[in-house]
């Protein structure tokens, strides 16, 4: 009778790829890594971002290029890495990458309606900004133009607004949002 063992003692190597030092403008970012080992087939695997895991227990295949989108993730500084474990419990640690998230802020109008008719002169003008480090401010413009800045704190994800007095007439508004990375959405 003939049997077959087998000593495997080193986890997998794991090679990072996407993002190395790069400055992101999305909301999704999608991390590319490959991991490989001399015998195991596939491994389950962690995605760690600022030495949290935030993606844990997915299955890898041994040599394939893996990529993994990840949401939630706050506007800043980042570092990532990928840690794997094989059949025999071994980790593999990949090294340290970093990249920068910076998203520009949103922004959505919500009153008055488009269409809007009013026989009051005095119309406030409700916005509603989202961005989640915060704003340097905002600013009005009418008809195209710079109408006003806003002298107060710009708070996000609750409703801010201008309230100007108007002459009769049509009027078009936006407001232009900037956040403290002085990124801005109109």
């Amino acid at each position: 009778e003939t049997r077959q063992f087998f000593i495997d003692s080193v986890g997998p190597n794991v090679t990072l790829h996407y993002p190395d030092g790069q400055e992101i403008g999305t909301e999704n970012i999608t991390f590319n890594f490959t991991a490989t080992d001399d015998i195991d087939l596939s491994f389950s695997c962690n995605l760690s971002v600022d030495s949290s895991v935030i993606d844990g227990g997915f299955s890898v295949t041994n040599g394939s290029v893996t990529n993994r989108t990840e949401t939630n993730i706050t506007d800043g500084y980042h570092t990532w890495f990928v840690n794997c474990t094989d059949s025999t419990n071994n980790v593999g640690n990949s090294a340290i990458f970093n990249f920068t998230k910076s998203t520009p802020p949103l922004i959505s109008l919500s009153s008055p309606a488009d269409g809007f008719w009013s026989n009051v002169s005095s119309v406030a003008l409700v916005y509603f900004p989202e961005d989640d480090e915060g704003f340097l401010g905002s600013d009005l413009f009418i008809n195209g133009a710079l109408n006003k800045s806003n002298s107060s704190v710009v708070t996000s994800a609750t409703l801010n607004n201008f309230t100007v007095n108007f002459p009769d007439g049509g009027y078009n508004w936006t407001i232009r949002v900037t956040d403290v990375r002085s990124l801005n959405t109109f």
